[in-house]
């Protein structure tokens, strides 16, 4: 019985397993984000997998997060609908400021980080 309440806990979040979830879209392309610090509650995890359509962009990749994770948006968007200033989107280690900002390519075997604002002293 618990496992049968799991798997349609699972179906109803879009295919999330423990800490991982998935969003089922147009191509076959996984990636998966990281995900740090105080977003982490956000998408309930370290890690969630996305199934980006071939070609797809940094400005793909966070529109369909901000579509699953809703609260996502206020902390990523400034209100002119910009990559909020803070907000830092690594490809392969290199944030998308120093490369084609939110047209840069995901490939299929990207390793892709979202940090969010920090502050230090």
């Amino acid at each position: 019985m618990r496992r049968e309440a799991q798997e349609s806990m699972r179906r109803a979040m879009g295919g999330a397993r423990g800490r991982h979830a998935t969003i089922r879209g147009r191509g076959n392309a996984f990636v998966d984000v990281r995900f740090y610090a105080t977003l982490r509650p956000i998408v309930g995890g370290r890690q969630v997998s996305f199934d980006l359509p071939e070609g797809a962009t940094a400005k793909d990749l966070l529109k369909a997060a901000c579509e699953r994770f809703p609260a996502l948006g206020p902390l990523i968007w400034t209100d002119g609908g910009e990559l909020g200033e803070y907000i830092k989107v690594f490809v392969d280690g290199r944030d998308i400021r120093y490369l084609q900002m939110l047209e840069t390519p995901i490939p299929r075997s990207a390793d892709v980080d979202i940090f969010p604002p920090a502050a230090g002293g």
